[in-house]
């Protein structure tokens, strides 16, 4: 299934949730929509599966306006964050349970709860209760009773969060692999970014109402169109460095000079700068400036280099092989590779370069 969302709002009271979204999700694609709490994204979700009337805008399903069908008629299957399986009944009377209200045909209930079953993996299980699994296999039996009803649309809300970190992992890649068999369109809502860089096609990350940026993960991470995108996205987050910029040179408010971190020729009275931490380079045969190193942070293969630029602090990611101890305490020539630098306004945060 196609879907346009155009100019899409959500208003409760006199606050808005959603503001002006429009996008365009592709039959058969994975889609994430991420964000911190409040943002919209299971408001967003929420009107897609017409359980929330929008207060502006529309909404198209194949070309036809579904934005005042009601959400048992759009042919929409959900999975929501607490599972709500029903205790007393068995796997299988769950995953049959909407084909019974249905009133499908007894052969046809068993056939497709079958093949669901298979599809998620707990055929084994169809005789238990929920009580007696997993919490994974308590979400994969959510996921085919959602499945079951032979959905268009696929809308999951935060279905993993309530598993351990392990099993989160493990569910992320049985996600794509039902979606792809399936061959259903997936609109999955999160606010875990690791979660939507790593299962969806594409991603819409939204803040405060609005559609901020919506592409596939590398580009909202490489290229973000704005500050917010580019601060919540990365682990650690992204460096900022305020100060003005003079043909490309940066000038901190304590009047340390970060040489040629924009392009020459470029003049922001007001910038931050924002830069990635596995692109600065410590002991630079092409440095910027001089910095000092507070600390190192060994995590594995990984050293997190805490470096004092003037007044203002970086994160610099490293290989082990490129730093000692010895660095501590000692002042070093460091670069910045210019891809994992973004110039933005300083007070609308829009992006310059």
């Amino acid at each position: 299934m196609r879907i346009e969302i155009r100019e899409l709002g959500r208003t409760f009271g006199s606050a808005p949730a959603v503001e002006g979204v429009s996008a365009t999700i592709e039959d058969g694609e994975f889609i994430c929509i991420l964000g911190p709490s409040g943002c919209g994204k299971t408001t967003m979700l929420n009107m897609l599966g017409g359980i929330i009337a929008p207060t502006a805008g529309t909404i198209l399903f194949d070309g036809v306006d579904v934005t005042k069908v009601p959400a048992e008629k759009r042919g929409v299957g959900f999975v929501f964050q607490n599972y709500a399986l029903y205790p007393h009944l068995t796997v299988a009377k769950n995953i049959e349970f909407p084909l019974a209200i249905e009133r499908v045909p007894r052969a046809e209930r068993r056939r497709r709860v079958r093949e669901a079953a298979d599809l998620v993996q707990v055929g084994p299980y169809l005789d238990r209760r929920p009580a007696e699994l997993s919490g994974g296999q308590q979400q994969r039996v959510a996921i085919a009773r959602a499945l079951v009803k032979n959905p268009s649309l696929l809308l999951l809300d935060e279905p993993l969060s309530n598993l351990d970190a392990r099993l989160r992992l493990e569910m992320r890649v049985e996600l794509q692999r039902i979606q792809r068999e399936a061959k259903v369109t997936t609109v999955f809502v999160t606010h875990d970014q690791d979660e939507a860089m790593s299962i969806s096609d594409r991603t819409m990350l939204m803040n405060r109402g609005r559609l901020v940026h919506f592409a596939d993960p590398q580009e909202l991470y490489d290229d973000p169109a704005e500050l917010f995108a580019a601060t919540f996205l990365g682990n650690p987050p992204i460096n900022q460095l305020r100060g003005r910029i003079d043909d490309g040179d940066l000038t901190l408010a304590d009047g340390t000079i970060v040489q040629g971190i924009a392009p020459a020729g470029l003049t922001v009275d007001a910038a931050i700068v924002g830069v990635r931490s596995e692109t600065v380079t410590l002991a630079s045969t092409a440095p910027r400036a001089r910095a000092r190193v507070e600390d190192l942070q060994y995590v594995g293969r990984d050293v997190y280099a805490d470096v004092r630029l003037g007044d203002a602090r970086l994160s610099a990611l490293v290989s082990r092989r490129e730093v000692d101890r010895s660095l501590v305490g000692t002042e070093v020539p460091i670069g910045f590779d210019a891809d994992g630098v973004h110039v933005f306004d300083a007070e609308s945060g829009r992006r310059i370069r």
